[in-house]
C-alpha cells in the first residue's frame, strides 16, 4: 500500500489518569449527595469540555477529561493521533457506576492543541456493518500492516461511521471538535477582522481554482493545495498579516484537490502536477522569491517536490506534515523518496519552512530526516515540532508562521 502512511505502534500511549472533577463527583454519589449528578452536568454545561486539569508535580502536563452523557453500549474517544485503533484503551470511555456519565481523562502535553469526535455505539442493538469511506479505510489500514487487532480497527473504523462532536464544547473546525491545552502557541493571525480582499473562483483547464486577490496590490503569490479546506481561513490569515506589515500583500490560488484517487495521484510528487501549478496557473508576474508554494499532509510532500522542482517559479515552500514517508514500502527500498532526491541532486529550495506534530509518530523520523539533508544541501530552513497530530486545528494556525518565515 504505497499511499498508506506506515502503520507503527504508537511508541508512547497516552497515560490514563482520574481526573479530580470525576472522581469528586463518584464520592457525592458513594455518599449518596442529593442532586450531586445534575449539579455536575449544570457545571461542565457552563465550563465547557473537555474537563482541563493540572496536575499537581508535572506542570509540562495536563489532566483532559473527554465527557459523554447519555445511554450507550460504549463510547470512544477519536482525538487527532491522542486516540487510534492500535490504543483501544486509551480511547474507550468508562461509565460512572449507574449513572449517565462516561468519562475517559488522559495525561496530555501542556503545550497541545487538538481536534476530536466522540463516537458512542447505542446500547441494546447489534453493531451497524462498516460501510462507504470507512470500509475503505479499515481495508486500507489492514492491507499496510496495522498491528491493531482486527476487532479494534473495526471499531475504530465503524466509529468513523457514528462519531459526532462534543455537544459540550462549542468550539469547532471542519466537523471536528477542538481543544487546546494552557500552553499551546497562540493563533492571533486567525482573529476575525474586517475582510481586506475578495475571492473568485475560476476553473483552469479541468481543475477548480479559487483566485484571492488583496485590497492592495499584490506583492507575492501563495500556491495553495487542497484549497477548498481553507476558503474560510485563508482570507482573514492573509489580511491580518498584511495589515501588520509582517508579510506583503499576497494573491492566493488555491488549487482543489479531486477526487481521493486523483488527489493521491496529483500529490506523490508528479510531475504534471507540478507543471501545472507552475505553468497554468496566473503567476501575477511576482518573482520566485516572491512565490510561494504550501500544503499539509501529501500537499506538504508535494510543495517541498514542486519548489524543488521548478525553482524559476517557487522560490519557497511551507510544509505542514509532509508525507515524506512516501512511498510506503516495507518490502523494499523506495521509501522517502523525496528526501533521497534532495539528498542526490543537492538542488533544494532557497527556503523553506517545514513544520510536524511530535504526536505523529509515524512522521517524525522521516520529516527530521529530510530537515538534515535541507539544511546540509544549504536550504535556508526554519523548522519546528509543535505538541499536536496531523490535524487541520493547528495547521489553520500555523500556517502564517510559515509564510512569515519564508517571506520575511
Amino acid at each position: 500500500m504505497r499511499n498508506v502512511p506506515p502503520q507503527l505502534p504508537c511508541p508512547r500511549p497516552p497515560e490514563v489518569v482520574t481526573g479530580r472533577r470525576v472522581a469528586a463527583l463518584a464520592a457525592d454519589l458513594r455518599a449518596g449527595r442529593a442532586g450531586a449528578l445534575d449539579a455536575f452536568w449544570a457545571e461542565v454545561a457552563a465550563r465547557g469540555t473537555p474537563l482541563v486539569e493540572e496536575i499537581p508535580g508535572d506542570p509540562g502536563h495536563h489532566a483532559v477529561t473527554f465527557l459523554w452523557r447519555g445511554a450507550a453500549e460504549d463510547v470512544l474517544v477519536m482525538a487527532n493521533k491522542i486516540t487510534d485503533p492500535g490504543m483501544p484503551g486509551a480511547g474507550l470511555m468508562e461509565r460512572l457506576g449507574g449513572t449517565d456519565v462516561w468519562h475517559r481523562t488522559l495525561r496530555i502535553r501542556s503545550g497541545w492543541r487538538g481536534s476530536y469526535r466522540l463516537a458512542p455505539r447505542a446500547a441494546g442493538t447489534a453493531s451497524p456493518p462498516v460501510v462507504g469511506e470507512a470500509a475503505r479505510r479499515r481495508d486500507a489500514m489492514i492491507a499496510a500492516g496495522s498491528p491493531a487487532p482486527r476487532a479494534a480497527v473495526e471499531r475504530w473504523c465503524l466509529g468513523l461511521t457514528q462519531a459526532v462532536t462534543d455537544p459540550f464544547n462549542p468550539r469547532t473546525v471542519a466537523g471536528h471538535s477542538v481543544a487546546e491545552l494552557p500552553g499551546a502557541p497562540p493563533q492571533r493571525w486567525l482573529a476575525p477582522g474586517p475582510l481586506r480582499g475578495r475571492t473568485d473562483r475560476r476553473t483552469i483547464g479541468d481543475r477548480t481554482v479559487w483566485h484571492y486577490r488583496p485590497d492592495r496590490p499584490p506583492e507575492g503569490t501563495l500556491v495553495l493545495l487542497d484549497g477548498e479546506r481553507w476558503l474560510g481561513d485563508l482570507p482573514v490569515v492573509l489580511g491580518n498579516l498584511a495589515a501588520a506589515g509582517a508579510v506583503p500583500p499576497l494573491s492566493a490560488l488555491l488549487v482543489q484537490a479531486g477526487s481521493p484517487a486523483a488527489r493521491i495521484q496529483d500529490l506523490t510528487c508528479d510531475d504534471d502536477f507540478v507543471a501545472f501549478l507552475a505553468d497554468a496557473l496566473p503567476s501575477g508576474e511576482h518573482p520566485p522569491a516572491r512565490t510561494v508554494v504550501a500544503g499539509q499532509s501529501l500537499g506538504g510532500l508535494t510543495a517541498l517536490y514542486a519548489a524543488h522542482r521548478r525553482p524559476d517559479r517557487f522560490g519557497s515552500a511551507v510544509s505542514q506534515s509532509g508525507s515524506f514517508w512516501w512511498p510506503n514500502d516495507p518490502g523494499g527500498s523506495g521509501g522517502e523518496w523525496l528526501t533521497a532526491e534532495l539528498a542526490a541532486t543537492g538542488r533544494v529550495p532557497d527556503r523553506a519552512y517545514v513544520e510536524v506534530g511530535t504526536y505523529e509518530w509515524a512522521l517524525l523520523g522521516s520529516t527530521r530526516r529530510l530537515r538534515d539533508v535541507l539544511r546540509a544541501r544549504g536550504c535556508e530552513l526554519t523548522y519546528r515540532e509543535y505538541e499536536g497530530g496531523h490535524d487541520a486545528a493547528c495547521w489553520r494556525g500555523s500556517l502564517a508562521e510559515g509564510l512569515i518565515a519564508v517571506l520575511s
